[in-house]
């Protein structure tokens, strides 16, 4: 039997159920349309229906698109054991193990232009596991306890900002800080191509947008070693998540960026201070 004459019959079918049959026959209908749509690839809209949406209406419609196609999305990271993956036309056209090397939303739209399709990026979200294991340095809510910190520069070509970072091992990414922050400091604008994004944390919902800067780390001596690196930029930082634990906190930097800098790091718990050389 063809998908056609399965539902000319169902058709036929559902007319001589009684509304108590028929309202069986449409859940089931409607459980086994998820569950297909979870199994599939996500679609990719026009350039033109990309850009008629704002930032946070793009977050919102990739959001929802993760959800609907979880399934197939989940087997593909797994697959490639990814950190990253763009689709395309029902395919993973490209994947990185590296959240920083993840092409930013004005390469997407560049790639757009020539295919007038947008390309949908989505992430592993194990990425985004943080342990805040609370133990030393910046003062927390709790008594008599610490969080770690490091000097951090952050630049791009006109502006820089430097101050000391919460240090959490628990995070695999770079850095995490408030939008508001860097925009402030001419360090980030808003621009037109731009995903306001939505990831989660110690249980609560934050939006953010993705930058990619110099970030750098300076040692005792004055000396700094910088990368390009991608910036979690969370919007109503003061609200979100991260200064759950530390009120007065700043930044978050996690093991990410040491991996890529390779830094010494000496944490003393005597006198909560951190030393950082080369």
């Amino acid at each position: 039997m063809t998908r056609e004459e399965f539902f000319v019959q169902l058709e036929e079918y559902f007319e001589v159920l009684n509304p108590h049959e028929r309202e069986i026959v449409t859940q089931l209908l409607k459980t086994l349309a998820l569950k297909e749509t979870n199994q599939s690839p996500p679609q990719n809209p026009s350039l033109e229906e990309w850009m008629r949406l704002t930032p946070i209406e793009r977050g919102k419609w990739l959001l929802k698109e993760e959800q609907h196609h979880q399934a197939w999305l989940t087997q593909k990271i797994h697959e490639l054991q990814a950190d990253w993956v763009v689709v395309m036309d029902e395919q993973v056209i490209r994947f990185g193990v590296s959240f920083s090397e993840a092409p930013t939303d004005d390469e997407l739209y560049a790639e757009a232009t020539k295919l007038e399709k947008y390309p949908l990026l989505f992430f592993n979200n194990t990425l985004f596991a943080i342990e805040e294991a609370s133990s030393a340095w910046n003062t927390t809510i709790y008594m008599g306890d610490f969080y770690p910190t490091l000097p951090i520069t952050l630049e791009n070509h006109a502006a820089s900002l430097t101050f000391d970072a919460d240090f959490d091992m628990g995070a695999s990414l770079d850095i995490c800080t408030g939008w508001n922050l860097l925009e402030n400091q001419g360090i980030v604008t808003l621009m037109p191509e731009d995903v306001l994004r939505f990831a989660s944390h110690l249980n609560q919902t934050y939006s953010y947008l993705r930058r990619r800067l110099s970030v750098g780390l300076i040692a005792e001596d004055g000396t700094r070693r910088q990368a390009p690196r991608i910036v979690i930029c969370v919007q109503n930082w003061q609200n979100s998540p991260f200064v759950s634990i530390n009120t007065n906190r700043i930044a978050l930097v996690g093991r990410g960026l040491c991996l890529s800098l390779s830094p010494k790091v000496c944490l003393d718990f005597a006198h909560h201070l951190s030393s950082l050389k080369w």
